[in-house]
Formats: C-alpha cells, sequence, structure tokens
C-alpha cells in the first residue's frame, strides 16, 4: 500500500511473493524515493533499507532494536 500524500509505504501480501531480486530493487527505488517505509518481513535483506525493528513479544510486550545488525533468530 502506497499512501502519496504521507509518503509511505507498507508493503502487503504481493509484495511479499517478490523474490530476492525484485525486493531488492523495489526497496532501492523506494528508499531513493525518501519514502518511509514500514515492513512486516523475515527476509534480512531489507534491514538496510531500516533504521529500526519493533519485536513483537506476545502478551502486549515489544521492543525496539537498530536495524544495523539485528538478527531474526533471537
Amino acid at each position: 500500500m502506497v499512501d502519496n500524500l504521507r509518503r509511505r509505504f507498507m508493503p502487503d501480501a504481493a509484495a511479499s511473493a517478490l523474490d530476492a531480486a525484485n525486493e531488492e530493487s523495489l526497496y532501492r527505488q523506494l528508499a531513493a524515493s525518501q519514502t518511509t517505509l514500514v515492513s512486516v518481513a523475515h527476509r534480512a535483506g531489507i534491514l538496510k533499507y531500516h533504521r529500526h525493528v519493533l519485536e513483537l513479544l506476545g502478551d502486549g510486550e515489544w521492543q525496539i532494536h537498530p536495524a544495523q545488525g539485528y538478527d531474526f533468530r533471537h
């Protein structure tokens, strides 16, 4: 979903179906357009296009981590 008024992009199910090369191309173009990206993902490759990771821990708990160096496995 693209919100042109505020320049935000929140990928939907269609974006998650992209192969790694097309996903990289999409995020590269969005980053160049200075669009705010909000992603739900499990691929580490998109971390370079984000500054923060919001980790949902369950039971209403959450943590914010720097995207750089974030490990999905912890």
